[in-house]
Order: structure tokens, then sequence, then C-alpha cells
């Protein structure tokens, strides 16, 4: 009978990576084939093209006369989410007639603010040898200044290969600087945590903590979320070049964690871990520990809801589908209505148990106690991860009256979570 059960969970485990393999491959092939349908949209009239050899996909444009009436140039640059696809349409005199965003993995929410403000709109009417560099010829949109600037670079490109082979002109493009100092100041606080690890100085903590709210929290709003992971997993991710911060925090904090074998983000560095833990010690009214049963229940959603975001994500093409934590409603007050029901339930809940967001929610830690696991299964170590260093639960196992409302509220926030997963996607 024991046997048959662990077999019967090693098959639920073997379809459920079988059928994201099987999404991934879907990804692949999906939506290749819808470019030229556009080329009439951005040009109407246009009834030949004639394609131009470069970098970005670019085509010259016919009218019924054979006359060259304008250009079409596609290209991509990286957004918050991963690459940003701009498709724009050019007069023969070099003016950009009009511009759209024909594929994108951003989050629904920041994108739709850009467009609602009318970014893309101010891009029209500019000249293909412009620079369109935000803070020059071109204004951010509060709270979306990475997503309008992975509009403007795509456009630049697109703008600047029709400039330069098509139209005659000489643009000389300015360097990129690989270090920023947020980068430099996220690499600071990588030293910190390891030199706290090292030397046991715990009380290092607390500052590094502090330091990443202002820092990845209000001033970036940019902790590591799931569809983070779900860019590296489908190969979506921006370009080291133009988002080279991403790479340092994503793949830093995943090495990192293969190096130490120990989840260090969400004890050491995750802002949003950070403030409900602070709102744990500062609101000292009562603690509850859930037992080790409805711990082990609210694990196991958890990783339900890793799979069904990652799935989903796949499925529609878009890794940022698969974000569907609070942090952009605390820290930018941005968000979904399931995103800012999350917030709530998170802070509120989070004060009579340490870290519940954290604990029984978070995808992003799943994902890092998993590859955590994955190192220990690989070099057969034993030793502990931060999460269950810091997880409180009762000793005893006995069900009483706490525990079913516990669990109320678990399959509560868990509804939450797939009612914010469909507005990702509806949005």
């Amino acid at each position: 009978m024991k046997a048959t059960k662990i077999n019967s969970h090693k098959l639920a485990i073997i379809t459920a990576i079988l059928l994201l393999i099987g999404t991934l491959v879907y990804q692949g092939f999906e939506g290749q084939q819808e470019t030229l349908k556009q080329l009439n949209d951005m040009l109407p009239g246009a009834v030949s093209f004639e394609k131009i050899n470069g970098k970005c996909e670019a085509y010259k444009v016919f009218d019924v006369n054979k006359e060259t009436m304008g250009y079409v140039a596609i290209a991509s640059a990286s957004g918050y989410g991963g690459p940003i696809t701009v498709m724009a349409g050019i007069n023969a005199e070099g003016q950009i007639l009009k511009a759209s965003i024909t594929k994108d993995h951003e989050t629904p929410v920041f994108l739709q603010r850009v467009i609602n403000e009318g970014f893309v709109r101010r891009i029209e009417g500019k000249h293909v040898s412009d620079p369109f560099l935000l803070k020059e010829d071109l204004d951010a949109v509060s709270g979306a200044t990475i997503s309008s600037e992975g509009i403007a670079n795509a456009v630049r490109k697109a703008a600047h290969q029709v400039a330069t082979s098509e139209l005659g002109v000489t643009i000389v493009e300015q360097p990129q600087s690989l270090i920023s100092l947020d980068a430099i100041f996220l690499i600071v606080l990588y030293g910190l945590i390891l030199l706290g690890l090292w030397k046991k100085y715990i009380k290092l903590r607390p500052l590094v903590l502090v330091l990443s709210v202002f820092f990845l929290g209000f001033r970036l709003n940019a902790p590591i979320s799931l569809a983070n992971m779900a860019s590296l997993l489908s190969g979506n991710f921006p370009s080291i070049v133009e988002r080279p911060f991403w790479f340092l925090l994503v793949l830093g904090v995943l090495v990192i964690t293969l190096l130490l074998g120990r989840n260090f983000y969400c004890y050491w560095l995750c802002p949003f871990g950070a403030v409900q833990e602070g709102l744990h010690k500062i609101l000292f009214m009562f603690r509850y520990n859930p037992t080790p049963r409805v711990v082990a229940i609210g694990r196991k959603m958890r990783l339900v809801l890793v799979w069904l975001a990652l799935m989903m994500a796949f499925v529609f093409g878009n890794p940022s589908i698969a974000g569907y934590e609070p942090f952009s409603a605390f820290f930018s007050a941005k968000a979904n209505q399931g995103q800012w029901l999350l917030m709530g339930f998170a802070l509120i809940i989070g004060v009579p148990i340490s870290r519940f967001w954290c604990r029984f929610f978070c995808p992003v830690g799943a994902v890092i106690d998993l590859t955590v696991s994955f190192k220990k299964l690989v070099l057969k170590k034993q030793q502990k991860s931060e999460i269950e260093i810091t997880d409180t639960t009762q000793k005893t196992d006995r069900v009483n009256d706490k525990n079913y409302l516990f669990l109320a509220v678990l399959v509560t926030v868990f509804i939450i979570v797939l009612y914010t997963l469909i507005l990702n996607v509806v949005s």
C-alpha cells in the first residue's frame, strides 16, 4: 500500500513536469506567422513588399504603381519581463507614421499604463534619425520606466536601421554601460549577506533587509517574482547588454543559492518578506503557530499554484502572467484587484503568523527551496534551508478550531491567487 502511494506520488510529479515541457514546446511554435498580416496596418494602400537586409526584420513597401511609399521595420528590445517587439510604419521621407506593440512579456498592469498614457503615440511623428532616448527626446511613463525604455529601444533599432540602410543617414549610437549604480549597490548587498553568513554575524541581517526594502522595493520595485523564473525557463529573458541588472539579481540569487546550498534570498534579501517580518515583530498582538499537518497542506497548495501559474504563462506565451505576487501593490501602488487583495491578506495575517506569504504562498520561495533540494539530492547533504530554520510550527499535530479557521484562510488566499492569474490572462 505504501509502495503504491509512493509510485502514485512520483507519477504525479513526472506528469506535471511533462506537461510543463509540453507547454514550452507549444509556446515555441505558436504565433510565429503573424508578422506579415500587420504590414498593411502600418502603411494602408501597400500592394507589395521587398525585404531589407539588416539586423532587424524590415520591408520596403510599394504602392499600386510600384512606387516606394515607405518602410516597415520590426525590432525587439528588453522590457521588464522580457523582449518587447515593436513594429514601425515609416514614410518615404523617414517620418514614423505609426508604431504598435506586436508582442510583449510585460506585467499587464504596467504595460497597460504605458499604453493608456500615450507613450507609443509620442513616437509617431518623429524622424528615424531621432535618438529615441528617455530624458532626451522622450519622457518615460512614471512607474513604468523599464517598459517605456524597452519600447523606445525597440523603435530606435527599427528606425535607425531604415535611416542608415535606406535613407543614407549616418547615426552614431551611444555606448551602453553594463555597470550601473543599482548594480553596484546590489553587489554591495550580496557582499554584506555573504559576510554575515560567513562570520555568522546575524546582526547584519536587519540592516540588509531595511536596505532591500528601500532599494529593491520602493526604488526599483524589483523583488524577484515567478515571472522572472518563467522568463528563464521559456527563454524570454531580456538582453544582458540592455538589462544587466536583471541577470545580476535573478541569476545571481540562483547561483549563490546553489553555491551556499541554502535559501538566503527569502531570509536576507526579499523586501516583501522584510516588511512582513517587521509588522509581525512591531505589532505585537498575539501569535499563532499552525500545526505541521496544516503547514504541509499549505506547502502543497503553494506548489500547485506555482505549477499552474507556469502552465498558464507557457500556454499564453507571456511569462508575466505567472507573476501573481502582491509586490507591486505594496511598493508601487499599481496592481490588479487580486494582487491588492493578496497584499491585504499577507500583511494582516502576517501579524499573528510570521512571514505568512513567504511560508505558504510565495512562489519564488518555493522555486528557491526546490533549487536547494536539488543540490541536496545531487550532493546528498542533509542541511536545513533558512526557511526551515525560521519555521516555528506547533509541536503537536492535533487539529483544533484555530487550525480549521487557518485552513479556511489558506483556501481563501488560494482562490484569490487563481482570480489574480485569471486577471493577468484577460488583461
